[in-house]
């Protein structure tokens, strides 16, 4: 298990996602959120040294945090590191709802919930990639996950069009739609 010289940055999306969170008023929210991501991404870390990986970088960015690592790792192993940042928010928010930190709980179900949508980058979309990949070819694998990734990224979409018309003014789920709409148009491209 080796953390030495991991490299940290903050790319400026991270400085937006913050000033957007203080702007539209959910600056309460902002010591729970970054709890809730460290204790996400010591999940995912934590297994990855598990498995012999050598962390190399740790990235903010207004999408959250990414990890670069050295290290072969099976696609079960990719499995399991992908699922171990939400199983860990999981936990996290038992203990938080244990102690009567309702807000903390919250926002760990959230982060987890989310991040186990079959959608890439998130790990549920990385995990169904890789968990795919035992049992059919890498290119089959992709089909299936540029495939739902759309119908994921409609349904967030309608979802958030729907909360934006029904509350008039709360566009949260609206701009992730949007946001994971932009990335699938990149993801094409490539």
């Amino acid at each position: 298990m080796r953390l030495n010289k991991v490299s940290l940055a903050a790319a400026p999306g991270a400085a937006l996602l913050i000033a957007a969170i203080i702007l539209t008023g959910y600056e309460k929210m902002l010591l729970p959120l970054i709890t809730a991501v460290i204790i996400h991404e010591a999940g995912h870390i934590i297994v990855l040294l598990i498995m012999g990986c050598r962390i190399k970088k740790v990235e903010a960015g207004a999408c959250g945090l990414k990890i670069s690592y050295g290290g072969a790792v099976s696609y079960l192993g990719e499995v399991l590191a992908s699922l171990a940042g939400p199983v860990f928010g999981i936990f996290a928010a038992l203990i938080f709802a244990g102690v009567k930190m309702h807000t903390y709980c919250g926002v760990n179900i959230a982060l987890s919930a989310f991040n186990l949508l079959p959608a890439r980058p998130l790990d549920g979309g990385k995990a169904l990639y890789n968990g795919l990949c035992i049992f059919i070819l890498p290119n089959q694998a992709e089909n299936v996950c540029r495939g739902t990734e759309g119908l994921v990224t409609l349904l967030i979409l309608a979802a958030g069009t729907y909360i934006l018309l029904d509350t008039g003014q709360n566009a949260t789920l609206l701009l992730l739609g949007i946001i994971m709409l932009l990335r699938l148009v990149k993801m094409y491209r490539e």
